[in-house]
């Protein structure tokens, strides 16, 4: 009889509390609301649903759905996430996203967003995927060791601004109603 092994993932957190303001707008004027935030660490696999965190840091695979990260959040691992509000999100592994509202987001790995909203994305990637996309600026670092281009896939998504290959030989392909307002610098449009 052979005897086997049995190794379980468990995420360990250290959480800590921060209180912030809230604001809505109503007819009566506005009102704020304290609301009591986390910033939490985690060391293995993480999976949050509907939780506010000030900072988050994941040392591990995390799937996160409907949350929202105050300030700064660092996942170590592969993300997926859908309905996530981010100011700063910082990924080294692959990321997907649907439906997520982002001031910054710093990818290392390939990257799937599907319906995003993303102020400025910074990727170091081969190839990354957008769909239904609304993002204001990428710029796309080299991937050390890497010698073909590296492809953006955009499918009706809308880049207000510029797209920068900084390698200096990137592939942007528009699908459906993809347009890029700005300048492709360092970079083409493959046909």
């Amino acid at each position: 009889m052979k005897r086997g092994l049995i190794i379980a993932a468990v995420a360990v957190g250290v959480v800590g509390f921060v209180v912030y303001n809230r604001y809505k707008k109503t007819d009566e004027g506005v009102i704020t609301t304290a609301v009591e935030a986390q910033s939490a660490s985690f060391e293995g696999f993480a999976k949050l649903n509907d939780k506010t965190f000030e900072n988050l840091q994941v040392m591990g695979d995390a799937e996160l759905e409907n949350v929202q990260i105050i300030a700064d959040a660092t996942i170590t691992g592969m993300l997926t996430a859908k309905k996530l509000i981010a100011k700063n999100l910082q990924v080294v592994g692959n990321a997907k996203l649907e439906q997520a509202t982002i001031e910054i987001a710093q990818i290392t790995g390939m990257l799937d967003a599907k319906g995003c909203s993303i102020q400025d994305l910074y990727l170091v990637a081969q190839t990354a995927m957008m769909d239904a996309c609304k993002i204001k600026t990428i710029t796309v670092k080299k991937v050390e060791g890497y010698k073909k281009p590296q492809i953006l896939e955009l499918n009706n998504t809308q880049i207000e601004g510029d797209v920068t290959f900084q390698a200096g030989s990137g592939e942007v392909i528009l699908k459906g109603d993809a347009r890029i307002a700005g300048a492709i610098v360092g970079g083409a449009i493959k046909q």
